[in-house]
């Protein structure tokens, strides 16, 4: 008998074609122990004929078989099991991905909703918890406080032996309630200063929740370099702030170039060839910025960016990774096939940033 073809292997034939072209011929051409044809009738069948119904249900078990291999051999294929093409007979195989990269790629999904549960991921933020009341209350365990903002998004307690101290305040991690799904609308989107949040579950007297947004978001930085941006000082308005190290160097041997655009859509447009130390009063908006080596250098090609005013989203949510989205994720890690490995034996990464 011939091995099946890569075609044979991927199509799942009907019922009824597995009675016409493998139960039925199998009947027709049965013989006794000494070879004799057994006369065995195939058409004409009463509906509850005993034969009808083992042939049926025979017929229902190789159909299953060969749908399971067909699903098996089509997640061996990345265009399939990614959903970037349908296979033949229309397969689905997608819920597979996962499997795919983290066995092939060592890549886990984000928020995989084909693996169980609600899919996407949480937002996080700072909820601020100030209390006019002497007395303190804690230490209250993780999910203990439950805050609803005036969308109606409702958030949990997520950090852990939280005490709300009595005449002052405490800033506390809380995070959505649900994940991410902007398919149902749980988008979790409230801006920074809000107001009123409620508290759902009342028992704390005095303490009122509010999520002011910091005067800056914190410092991202992409290349390498130690040295590190700290800015300070409330600004004249709100600005988004671009610094890119052109000369590596220590504070005051290396050079930086800067670009500030304002709320209003104000450009500063790139200054250049600028020492790298205390920037004061940067565009006439009132920010001053503070470099520090930090054990090493500045590195040319370097750059930091940060915004005014800040958020107090710690993580921001985002729904469920598609098969296509983790598929890219994957093929961006091809190049690092041929990089060297760390000392801990892992490929040097070639993903671009999941967040």
């Amino acid at each position: 008998m011939a091995a099946p073809t890569l075609s044979e292997l991927l199509t799942i034939p009907t019922i009824s074609q597995v009675l016409d072209q493998e139960i039925f011929p199998a009947m027709r051409s049965a013989t006794d122990s000494a070879g004799n044809p057994i006369p065995l009738q195939v058409t004409n069948w009463s509906p509850f004929s005993p034969w009808r119904i083992i042939s049926y249900i025979i017929a229902t078990l190789r159909r299953s078989d060969r749908s399971a291999i067909a699903t098996r051999t089509a997640a061996g294929f990345s265009d399939y099991c990614f959903g970037n093409a349908t296979p033949p007979s229309g397969i689905p195989v997608t819920s597979w991905a996962g499997y795919r990269a983290r066995s092939w790629y060592g890549v886990d999904p984000i928020g995989a909703a084909w693996h169980g549960g609600d899919g996407g991921t949480y937002t996080t933020r700072n909820i601020l918890l100030t209390n006019s009341s002497a007395s303190s209350y804690g230490p209250l365990a993780q999910g203990t406080m439950i805050l609803q903002f005036s969308s109606g998004d409702r958030y949990v307690q997520e950090d852990d032996a939280v005490t709300v101290p009595g005449s002052g305040s405490i800033t506390v991690l809380f995070r959505s309630e649900f994940t991410v799904d902007s398919a149902t609308g749980r988008n979790y989107n409230d801006a920074s200063g809000v107001s009123p949040i409620v508290m759902v579950n009342a028992g704390y007297p005095g303490v009122v929740a509010t999520n002011p947004a910091p005067t800056y978001s914190d410092v991202a930085q992409t290349g390498p370099g130690l040295g590190t941006v700290t800015p300070s000082i409330t600004p004249t308005q709100g600005c988004s702030v671009a610094i890119r190290i052109s000369l590596t160097g220590v504070v005051a041997a290396g050079e930086l170039d800067w670009r500030m655009v304002l709320a209003d859509g104000t450009d500063s447009g790139w200054t250049t060839g600028v020492p790298i130390d205390t920037l004061d009063d940067l565009f006439g908006n009132n920010v001053h910025i503070e470099f520090a080596n930090n054990g090493g250098n500045f590195l040319e090609g370097t750059y930091y960016y940060f915004v005014s005013p800040g958020s107090d989203v710690v993580t921001r949510g985002r729904d469920a990774e598609t098969p296509q989205e983790l598929g890219a994720r994957c093929k961006a890690l091809f190049p690092s096939f041929a990089f060297s490995k760390d000392a801990a034996g892992n490929w040097i990464p070639g993903s671009p940033t999941i967040t």
